[in-house]
């Protein structure tokens, strides 16, 4: 793992040879994220490209998005810092540091050129997508502006994505429209030759072990060997050899890119970082070393392992709303999406390298909505075939036990107040009909007040019900509704007092229903409560 960890700190010395952001903590964001994100298995990130694409729409942050972009990715603090792009001047001057000038040319064949790092930048927008003029002035620079709808829509943005790493990525969204407000990518495109090329005769295949106790195999690779003269220690970093291998060319007022390598004397749980190999640097000595180096070439992909890294590590509302993109969206627009796609290629030569970052932000909208139907009391069942009309089977379940070999994997309950939410991304709506009326949510809060209006015309009608989300008030018989996981228990065990307060309530209902509703003027007393106890007969479960 830390073979490839230190791809990303490659750039990072350029930068800091020319005239890097220092305000930014960009190794203490990367040792971060890095420790989150991290497997077992091969791992090339550039936390680099990651700060630098959310500067592109840090600008347009407010409230606790800009606090906790400005925390986890170690942006300096203050609202001038949101008035400019905070890695422009720094990736500039890498363009210009490192261009890729040959050094050693015969006729048409290069033989020894400077290092390349192009570093781009793009914001993609709809063609109709007003966005806010401060912003839009800020970063007009790399504004792309196409069809989201159009089926070429991630066509094109793929194509820029390939053409600034040189092939190595070629697309990073799905073909067709894009269903997103705006996409922030950043690129790095590194291309480097050995100071100390390898000699390919003396390239053999043999055994990679798994830990530096060299016992348990894990795969054979093709080792790259010579011996000769390099920065090395193995004390200045604890537990670990460490060699730099610098890369030919960059700028004469410089030491330029080089690229660094950490290995583990002993087994060890300590992970090294890249504050750690930085400050380290100063130790190593001109040492001569027999060297043998894999090869190797690997794609790695970062998602949603990405966005539960920078969730982790503190960033949370960015990805709920926050962001300022347009007049038309009153802030409230959020990270939908971050990936970040590289890949790298070590060999004899030397090595090329790509990262591709990608902020795609949304508009908020509300969660879409759905009726409950949930069976988890008695029902009835029909087996209705159409095309004859008939009812080939009917049946009732009134306790539905586990089938023998049924797996439940869900860890949920329906009582869970946001079953649907966590689950489906699901609201849920209130459940009409049209004769008694009966409008509830599923999900009651721990207490809620159902009315029951009794001013039917017909006595023989059930009482209709109305949930505690309307805001007039419960008259004129209020009943509070413990809630459990078991669904609606309404206590019958009503003292004197309680007695006495329904038939007080009753003998008002009476009046109110003689002045609203005269057709009903004849229903007795009796009736009503007899529709009372029928109602309640049936929220119990008949």
């Amino acid at each position: 793992m830390v073979l490839h960890k230190f791809t990303a700190a490659t750039v990072l010395l350029a930068l800091s040879s020319t005239s890097a952001n220092s305000e930014i903590d960009l190794v203490e964001f990367a040792d971060e994220l890095t420790s989150t994100l991290y497997g077992e298995g091969n791992d090339c990130t550039s936390s680099l490209g990651v700060s630098m694409a959310f500067s592109l729409v840090y600008p347009t942050s407010t409230g606790d998005s800009e606090a906790q972009m400005q925390q986890v990715l170690r942006y300096p603090p203050g609202n001038d810092n949101k008035n400019v792009l905070l890695w422009d001047d720094s990736a500039k001057a890498v363009d210009t540091a490192y261009d890729g000038v040959c050094q050693n040319q015969n006729e048409d064949e290069c033989f020894l050129a400077d290092p390349t790092v192009e570093i781009a930048n793009s914001v993609w927008v709809d063609g109709n997508l007003t966005l806010n003029a401060d912003y839009e002035t800020l970063v007009g620079e790399y504004l792309q502006r196409t069809d989201f709808s159009a089926e070429t829509a991630g066509d094109q943005v793929n194509a820029w994505i390939e053409a600034n790493t040189n092939g190595l990525i070629d697309s990073v969204v799905p073909v067709g429209p894009l269903e997103y407000l705006l996409l922030a990518i950043n690129s790095i495109y590194l291309k480097a030759s050995w100071m100390n090329q390898f000699n390919e005769d003396f390239t053999s295949e043999d055994v990679f072990y798994n830990s530096p106790k060299r016992v348990s195999t894990e795969t054979t690779s093709h080792f790259m060997h010579q011996v000769d003269n390099f920065p090395y220690s193995h004390d200045a970093l604890p537990g670990y050899q460490m060699i730099q291998m610098p890369f030919a060319g960059g700028p004469e007022d410089s030491d330029g890119l080089s690229m660094i390598f950490v290995l583990p004397k002993s087994e060890t749980d300590a992970v090294s970082t890249s504050k750690g190999v930085l400050q380290a640097l100063p130790q190593l000595r001109r040492t001569q070393v027999a060297l043998a180096l894999p090869k190797y070439k690997f794609e790695s992909t970062y998602s949603d392992t990405l966005m539960t890294s920078l969730k982790n590590m503190g960033m949370v509302a960015p990805f709920a709303g926050g962001l300022c993109i347009s007049p038309a969206t009153e802030c409230d627009d959020f990270v939908d999406l971050v990936i970040q796609k590289t890949v790298i290629d070590v060999n004899e030569k030397g090595v090329e390298a790509a990262a591709v970052t990608l902020v795609a932000i949304a508009m908020s909208m509300p969660p879409p909505q759905a009726v409950p139907f949930v069976a988890d009391h008695a029902f009835d069942f029909y087996i209705y075939d159409s095309s004859q009309d008939l009812i080939l089977f009917e049946g009732r379940v009134a306790s539905p036990k586990i089938p023998e070999g049924s797996t439940a994997i869900l860890q949920a309950a329906h009582a869970d107040e946001n079953f649907w939410m966590d689950t489906f991304g699901m609201e849920m709506l209130p459940i009409e009909t049209a004769s008694g009326t009966v409008i509830f949510k599923y999900f009651w809060p721990n207490s809620i007040c159902l009315r029951f209006d009794l001013s039917h015309s017909n006595p023989r009608m059930p009482p209709r019900i109305d949930s505690a989300t309307t805001s007039e008030p419960f008259d004129p018989i209020t009943v509070s509704d413990q809630i459990t996981t078991d669904g609606p228990v309404i206590d019958t065990d009503a003292d004197e007092e309680e007695e006495e307060s329904v038939a007080d309530s009753n003998e008002n209902t009476e009046t109110q229903v003689h002045e609203s509703n005269p057709s009903s003027a004849t229903v007795a007393p009796v009736a009503q409560m007899a529709a009372l106890v029928g109602m309640v007969s049936l929220l119990l479960g008949l």
